[in-house]
């Protein structure tokens, strides 16, 4: 729904035009597939007519009230965005990648739900990256990890388990955008 649903929904189509395009146009040129009408054709590049001036950013205690709106979320919410991190990446986290000593996290995979399933890869660059840590963040990370096994993931659903996107906004950001209660 709305503006930002549209924009986010264009995007996705020109990103699966994109793949549709790359595959033909990669069977086209091993003779796999006979001359096809999309190959050699690229999508049309979609851009946000959002400038600059328009963006709105919190400020401090403007996000410490929606982090608090944010319920069981806020710890992710936080870490994400005191790291920078994309939601892949967050909910891909494993205890092992954490090094609160060094206050740093070592980002070297990403989750993303692909068809109702959950893939596992590389980053979005490809490249394994450390990240820094705020201090204001370390306990929370740490209490993030206590009693866990290397491998286990940071950050779980309320049953365990990966986070997946859509619940995760349901249950802790969409509430907090709209000053609502988290359910």
């Amino acid at each position: 729904g709305g503006p930002a649903g549209w924009l986010r929904a264009a995007k996705a189509q020109a990103s699966y035009s994109g793949m549709r395009v790359g595959g033909f146009t990669y069977a086209a040129e091993r003779v796999e597939v006979g001359k096809h009408r999309l190959s050699r054709t690229a999508p049309k590049r979609w851009k946000s007519r959002q400038s600059q001036a328009d963006l709105r950013f919190l400020t401090e205690a403007e996000f410490a009230s929606v982090a608090r709106s944010a319920g069981d979320s806020s710890d992710q919410l936080r870490v994400a965005v005191g790291t920078g991190l994309r939601f892949g990446e967050l909910a891909a986290l494993r205890v092992c990648n954490v090094d609160p000593i060094r206050r740093r996290l070592q980002i070297e995979e990403s989750a993303t739900e692909v068809d109702g399933v959950m893939v596992f890869g590389t980053p979005k660059s490809h490249q394994c990256r450390s990240v820094p840590v705020p201090r204001s963040l370390v306990a929370e990370l740490a209490a993030a990890c206590h009693g866990k096994d290397p491998d286990d993931f940071v950050f779980t659903a309320p049953r365990g388990g990966v986070l997946w996107l859509r619940n995760w906004r349901r249950r802790g950001v969409d509430p907090a955008e709209t000053g609502g209660a988290p359910g």
